[in-house]
């Protein structure tokens, strides 16, 4: 394949002032091009400005790029979605999609989740509900769960407002310690959201779920300061489980108290001695 560039009289007439202005590129086959240049009355530019005749030449030279030129970059739309995130249909003031993720816990289990989601704002309140399964695999076993919830959200000014939430998840029948705070369990609660600066703020308030380990409910405050880009993302830790903890640990003192967690079994030393099982 060659570059062949087609010139003008007036792109020829600026080489003198060392600018070369080429009016169209096409690709020709090198048949072509040797027919083109058959002709003896096209002489090409030199890049210092100088003429030279073809007239005696007898085989073409391959064009060559300064720049390598990837031609997809002016083919290809912008990217306009987030991972992991599919936009389902939209409308002015709501919209539905679906989203999806996937981790993987070296050595312990990995998680594949995905879910349908539904958001409408009329005025001060915005509504959300979703759908969701979730498939936890690990050594010799594979779960799968269900889920649907959904929030409610009234905005009182630009800087504050409030969400009651819940969602429910069928029963994984995962039993293994490790693997419990992976597992996606009953819960309700809400908070207020509380923006007491363009990218600062604070949610405070209290969520129920239902413990895996004990099998009953369990209440704990939610505390949540965030950080909030200039595109309206929000980076925040939970930190009132940690608060609940310490609460619960020095109102129990020594682990006599009868509420929460009742602490470690004591266990017997193991008996010494060697023991013959008797004959039948």
């Amino acid at each position: 394949m060659l570059f062949v560039a087609t010139m003008s009289a007036a792109a020829q007439s600026g080489v003198e002032n060392g600018a070369v202005m080429v009016d169209s590129i096409e690709v020709a086959s090198p048949a072509a091009t040797t027919d083109a240049l058959s002709g003896g009355d096209m002489e090409p530019v030199m890049p210092n400005g100088a003429i030279s005749s073809v007239a005696s030449t007898s085989r073409y030279v391959p064009a060559t790029l300064a720049y390598p030129i990837n031609p997809l970059a002016t083919t290809l739309p912008p990217l306009g979605f987030t991972p992991g995130v599919a936009n389902i249909a939209s409308w002015g003031s709501g919209g539905v999609y679906a989203d999806g993720g996937r981790a993987h816990l070296q050595g312990l289990m990995g998680i594949e989740t995905g879910s349908v989601n539904f958001m409408q704002q009329m005025g001060p309140v915005t509504v959300t509900l979703f759908g969701s399964t979730t498939k936890y695999g690990y050594f010799r076993g594979l779960s799968t769960t269900y889920g649907f919830g959904g929030a409610l959200t009234y905005r009182f000014s630009d800087n504050l407002s409030m969400t009651v939430f819940g969602s429910y998840n069928s029963a994984a029948g995962i039993t293994q310690p490790a693997m419990m705070g992976y597992v996606s369990t009953p819960v309700f609660g809400g908070y207020l959201d509380w923006r007491f600066h363009p990218h600062w703020g604070v949610k405070a308030g209290a969520q129920s779920y239902r413990s895996i380990a004990y099998g009953r409910w369990e209440t704990q405050p939610m505390v949540i300061p965030y950080y909030r880009t200039s595109s309206g993302a929000e980076i925040g830790i939970d930190v009132g489980g940690i608060i609940y903890q310490v609460i619960r640990s020095a109102a129990s003192g020594n682990g006599s108290s009868n509420w929460g967690n009742p602490g470690n079994p004591t266990i017997d030393p193991r008996p010494t001695g060697v023991f013959i099982r008797p004959r039948d």
